[in-house]
């Protein structure tokens, strides 16, 4: 029986994106949506001019975004929102559908490329299952196009959309390493973009340019490259084929430059071209590309003796004939030195040296600039780990001091209705803080709104634990008492 192959293999068939289109659009907008009708509640003042004031819109738009994917309505508040004027409506996820009609059209076009203009023949029927990543996927709009353009046919939910990333990352990362162990896969995947190659002769100064992989070439994968009419060394600089389709973030198509050399350690004298140079290119299986060695193939003529062997023809040669001697004709076998032609081919061996490798490594200086960068963006990011756990603390103590305060009849017993009033009052006053100053607001001035709030709750806590614990500590006495009457009247 034939053994099961015990690699898993994935293969990319096609690929389609869109760069310029993400699940943001449709918070922005929302954003425009509350933003005039803002305007309408309150005339003369523009949200757009104000940063701050957009930045905490945009926040709740989110969470109404969020909210619409699981109702048919949802409400935005958005306490002093600008020039202390508070911020309240409603909207549905039908009026949310309209706003996002064109945005949705976008997201979803490049499925509807992959079905109609895919290199690769795919079909609806032949699909396992459809899944979908990411949070916009969430909402109903996105959902019921896809399953328009797919014929109707029901979307997957065997991954979490928010998980799946980051455990596939981790997984091909595991998959990548020597230092763990799991069962390997091997995963073909497919380079979105076509490469050329420019080559500049470095004696000419001629530049030319051809194809170095067409798009969508799947990677991993090494393969050679043939260089015709190039004779010396030159330049080879690898660029994007197309200037309209380029890595997000990048503004030039030439992104790396090779030298090759080699050609110089030809003996010309001896020995001529057979065939193109070559050259090796190959993508990692993280999708990096790199220009190996090379070799050119040479060929000569060379002149060699052979010692060959012939017979001839040996005139008027004694021969025995029953006795009697005589002459006749006779063959001998001579040896004659021959001289021959023959070819014996060479190849030379060329060498590749990345450039502008400090384009991107970087020299000493930047990778110490680059280091600091990312201790720094360590240390930030640490920071706002702290400053959430700031602010969920003082969200925290405010909601449950709040009810506290209002509802627990012991405190109502140990504190005045003033004392409580003023308390109840620096609490709102804190939380209409945390959600509009306090959303900028860094470590320090949080901790410090925190422990002002807890400074005045700890007079209260006393008197409470004083209070909650004055029952059992009557009682001990009480208990004491009556023991020492007991001792006194046994003494006397």
């Amino acid at each position: 029986a034939k053994k099961k192959d015990p690699v898993t293999k994935i293969e990319v068939l096609d690929m389609a994106w869109n760069a310029e289109i993400g699940v943001e659009a449709f918070d922005l907008k929302l954003v425009e949506h509350f933003a005039k009708e803002y305007s309408e509640k309150f005339p003369g003042q523009d949200l757009t001019q104000s940063a701050k004031a957009m930045a905490k819109l945009k926040a709740a738009c989110k969470k109404t975004k969020e909210i619409l994917s699981a109702n048919t309505e949802a409400p935005i508040s958005v306490e002093s929102l600008h020039d202390d004027n508070d911020f309240r409506s409603r909207i549905t996820r039908k009026e949310f559908e309209e706003l996002i009609q064109e945005e949705v059209a976008t997201m979803v076009q490049p499925l509807k490329t992959l079905l109609d203009g895919s290199s690769e023949e795919i079909y609806v029927t032949s699909l396992t299952a459809v899944e979908m990543l990411g949070g916009g996927t969430r909402i109903p709009a996105v959902q019921d196009k896809l399953m328009e353009i797919l014929g109707g046919r029901h979307l997957d939910r065997h991954l979490d959309a928010d998980e799946a990333p980051v455990m596939g990352a981790a997984l091909f990362a595991a998959n990548a390493s020597t230092s763990f162990t799991l069962k390997k896969m091997q995963l073909y995947q497919k380079f979105p973009y076509a490469l050329d190659v420019d080559i500049e002769v470095a004696d000419s100064g001629v530049t030319s340019s051809m194809p170095l992989l067409p798009k969508f070439s799947s990677y991993p994968m090494a393969t050679p490259i043939a260089l015709p009419n190039v004779e010396s060394d030159f330049t080879l600089k690898v660029k994007y084929s197309d200037d309209t389709e380029l890595l997000p973030g990048t503004s030039s198509s030439e992104f790396v430059e090779y030298l090759v050399t080699g050609f110089d350690d030809i003996d010309r004298d001896t020995y001529n071209k057979s065939g193109d140079a070559m050259l090796w290119v190959a993508l990692d299986i993280y999708g990096a590309l790199s220009i190996g060695e090379g070799i050119v193939p040479t060929v000569t003529e060379e002149q060699y003796n052979e010692t060959i062997k012939e017979r001839q023809q040996v005139d008027n040669a004694t021969v025995e004939d029953d006795g009697k001697n005589g002459t006749a004709n006779a063959t001998a076998t001579v040896e004659r030195i021959v001289t021959k032609m023959r070819k014996r081919d060479k190849y030379y061996r060329l060498v590749s040296e990345w450039v502008n490798k400090e384009a991107y490594v970087g020299t000493e200086s930047k990778l110490n600039t680059g280091s600091q960068r990312l201790a720094e963006l360590t240390k930030a990011d640490l920071e706002r780990k702290l400053v959430e756990q700031v602010k969920n603390d003082l969200e925290s103590f405010v909601l449950t001091t709040m009810s506290l305060v209002e509802y627990d009849d012991d405190v109502q017993e140990v504190s005045t209705e003033k004392e409580r009033e003023e308390f109840k009052a620096a609490l709102m006053e804190g939380e209409d803080w945390l959600y509009s100053e306090g959303e900028q607001a860094d470590r320090t001035a949080l901790n410090s709104k925190l422990e002002r709030l807890q400074g005045m709750l700890k007079p209260i806590n006393a008197r409470l634990a004083e209070f909650l614990r004055r029952p059992d500590v009557v009682s001990d006495s009480l208990k004491a008492i009556k023991e020492d009457r007991i001792l006194v009247s046994k003494l006397q």
